[in-house]
């Protein structure tokens, strides 16, 4: 049977593995939270939460549940705000059972409501017209960051054959290069490569004048042989979020495993805010061509003089013209940060017990198998 004394021991028993240099997990605390819950103890419950905080831990949605459980159960909106809002520090999104979770607290009788909704790019939500913000990594974040990245520079790194004889694009580089000098003729870009893509015998013939230019308008930065590229972009990157805020134009969406080692909460929100996507260009429709007139049957061109005369167009008879130069398409980052939010709003009549801190209305998302989002949004009606 559960009861308060069983808790407080085992709070006892997690407090002498902290003295003896026991790692705590949070299989922890799973089951001293499903005791609490068994209980209905709020106070007991929220002192096994806040022995989890203070030993460092990050509870998982499955512990975290527990906790909701028992706070609406009581109707207390501070306390359940209060794990929200820690949620919010180390979850981008949660899974889509924790929607079911918080459900029960937001309705009538506790002067709220909730509605599952979709948000369009326009980042307003179409069940309370809040409009989403755009949420940056604040500099303590920033500075963790680089600290996680210090690291993983200072590691041996061992030379991959296989992007050691990868050439890259270097027309398409330039014209993403070429765009973003067009688009932002107030800001600097930097193009960053390793050195072996710049030596002058790895680049084809037809590239070495874009590279030359690249060099001559300062615009190339080249990393060291046994060093990642990576490192040095994203260096560059972070350092001058909240400095002045820089973007980086790749189709990289971040997952191998050096980024994974980075803080991963912090570094999902900067790569959403901080990241331009590519698509291929569109070519420009081809102007209408008049119909020539019927050939007479007496003249009428061989298969292969069709050929040559298809090829002709505008310019010197017989040649053909180059291609035109098609921009590619920038896809900038989203109007508003996925992420849990809240924003201020009136307190409900039936939570004015709870002061300021239950005035609170919250947009949280969750990923769905299809790459879309799915927003809970939960708050006081409008």
């Amino acid at each position: 049977a559960h009861s308060a004394d069983h808790v407080n021991n085992a709070l006892a028993m997690l407090d002498e593995m902290k003295q003896n240099a026991i790692p705590l997990k949070n299989r922890s605390y799973h089951p001293v939270l499903n005791s609490c819950e068994s209980l209905g103890s709020l106070e007991q419950i929220m002192k096994a939460y806040h022995h989890a905080i203070d030993a460092g831990l990050q509870l998982r949605e499955a512990e975290l549940a527990h906790i909701i459980r028992v706070c609406t159960a009581h109707g207390d909106a501070s306390r359940l705000y209060k794990v929200l809002q820690d949620m919010k520090a180390y979850l981008q999104t949660v899974e889509l059972d924790t929607f079911a979770v918080l459900e029960p607290f937001f309705v009538p009788a506790n002067g709220l409501c909730h509605s599952r909704v979709a948000i369009d790019e326009s980042g307003c939500c179409p069940a309370c017209n809040t409009v989403l913000a755009v949420e940056d990594i604040a500099d303590a974040e920033r500075d963790q960051l680089l600290q996680d990245l210090a690291k993983l520079v200072v590691q041996p790194r061992h030379r991959n054959p296989k992007t050691a004889t990868t050439a890259p694009r270097y027309e398409s580089m330039d014209a993403a290069v070429q765009t973003a000098l067009q688009s932002h003729e107030k800001d600097r870009v930097l193009l960053i490569l390793h050195e072996r893509h710049l030596k002058d015998a790895r680049i084809p013939d037809e590239c070495k004048p874009i590279v030359q230019r690249w060099k001559d308008q300062g615009l190339v930065y080249a990393t060291p042989y046994m060093m990642n590229d990576d490192y040095f972009w994203l260096h560059a990157a972070l350092w001058s979020t909240n400095r002045r805020k820089a973007l980086v134009i790749t189709n990289d969406h971040m997952r191998d495993h050096h980024f994974q080692m980075l803080s991963q909460s912090h570094f999902i929100k900067w790569r959403e805010q901080h990241r331009i996507h590519l698509r291929s260009p569109v070519a420009p429709p081809e102007p209408k061509k008049e119909e020539p007139p019927a050939a007479d049957p007496k003249t009428e061109a061989t298969g292969a003089e069709a050929v040559s005369n298809e090829m002709e167009v505008e310019g010197s008879p017989g040649t053909q013209s180059p291609a035109k130069w098609a921009p590619p398409l920038f896809v900038f980052p989203p109007t508003y940060t996925t992420c849990l939010q809240s924003a201020p709003c009136p307190v409900p009549s039936q939570l004015a017990s709870h002061g300021e801190a239950a005035g609170r209305r919250w947009h949280i998302p969750s990923s769905l198998e299809d790459g879309t989002t799915l927003w809970l949004c939960a708050g006081p009606p409008r």
